[in-house]
């Protein structure tokens, strides 16, 4: 297995990934802080780039996020949280 660690505008690089991805951990902020890396077109990317029976998991749990993963094609569950975090998300693809 390797980590693969990419600089530079999230939408571009999720683009430029030759393979389908096994397992993505999306920390961005949440969308308040970081709208950006919430947005529609690229959770829909994300889901293009990920391998069936692939996963995500994310410490935000806003009801936008929720929406544009499973609109990507992300089953999701909230997860018992860790860290003073109430819950966390848990997706498979």
């Amino acid at each position: 297995m390797n980590l693969n660690l990419y600089i530079g505008e999230a939408l571009d690089m999720v683009n430029s990934l030759e393979n389908r991805c096994e397992c993505w951990f999306l920390d961005g902020h949440g969308p308040k802080a970081n709208p950006e890396m919430w947005r529609a077109d690229l959770m829909m990317a994300v889901g293009k780039k990920t391998q069936p029976g692939g996963t995500c998991s994310t410490f935000t749990v806003a009801r936008d996020v929720v929406s544009n993963l499973i609109t990507a094609g992300f089953t999701i569950i909230k997860w018992p949280g860790i860290g003073g975090k109430k819950s966390v998300l848990r997706g498979e693809y």
